[in-house]
């Protein structure tokens, strides 16, 4: 089999991807890691800080600083950077290979068959950069909670009131873009599958195992069963995301030693 890319440069660029996920789980642990231990189970994080909870006016992102919670927010976008980069490469990553005749091993004729490969780098990016807005809310959430709490000790029935409605609005508009990054999600990972079990590229059928769209129903597992602790169920998107780069740089560089 002949190579389009060089699997090294590959290797690299998923590499530089791994950096997005590392970064975005150190963010997290910033944005709402608590100081009490009776809050770092997986369900206070369901119940006080996940959009899937009911008690975000409590959230115990309270006891988090307004410049520790903005840092951690803006961390977001900058490990967006680095996903987009890994995800890139996977226009690249997923071209089919070409035997010694010349002919490719793909179901589809160029250029139907670089269609898939496009789609997976574009939607997978779109996925992180709508994921890191997500990201940057959860910030609001320890600004809203913080004001309830002290709304409460200064008795004022009226504007409690009003911030528990927008702490309300504010975890529907989290839902809303949950929903918009999960759609590139689910597509791009279609798109992976098939390329990566239809065609012969340089990554290996088992990398689908890995492929973003799986770590939702993880997290619905540790949600049900109360699997984990805060920082499993907080961190799981970006530490299967980066499984996903490991095994995408792990597959390109076994490729460098042949």
């Amino acid at each position: 089999m002949m190579m389009i890319v060089n699997p090294e440069i590959l290797a690299l660029f998923t590499m530089v991807g791994a950096v997005g996920p590392i970064l975005m789980f150190i963010a997290d642990l910033i944005l709402y890691y608590p100081s009490r231990r009776d809050h770092r189970t997986a369900s206070s994080y369901f119940e006080t800080i996940d959009p899937g909870g009911n008690r975000l006016a409590e959230s115990t992102m309270q006891e988090i600083s307004y410049g520790r919670a903005m840092v951690a927010g803006a961390m977001g976008p900058v490990s967006c950077l680095f996903y987009t980069i890994g995800f890139g490469s996977l226009f690249l990553g997923l071209q089919p290979l070409t035997r010694d005749d010349g002919q490719q091993q793909s179901l589809f004729p160029l250029p139907a068959s670089l269609v898939l490969p496009l789609l997976v780098s574009i939607t997978f990016s779109l996925m992180m950069m709508i994921g890191a807005v997500y990201h940057s809310l959860f910030a609001y959430t320890c600004f809203i909670s913080k004001e309830i709490a002290k709304n409460k000790k200064e008795s004022c029935t009226e504007t409690h009131q009003a911030l528990v409605r927008l702490v309300l609005v504010h975890r529907e508009y989290m839902r809303y873009m949950y929903l918009w990054a999960a759609v590139p999600c689910f597509v791009g990972s279609i798109a992976f599958c098939w390329c990566c079990l239809f065609t012969e590229t340089i990554y290996s059928p088992y990398t689908v195992l890995f492929v973003p769209a799986f770590s939702g129903p993880l997290k619905k597992l540790c949600k049900r069963y109360e699997l984990g602790g805060l920082v499993l169920c907080g961190g799981l998107t970006n530490l299967w995301n980066l499984c996903f780069f490991v095994a995408l740089t792990v597959n390109a560089a076994s490729k460098t030693t042949k």
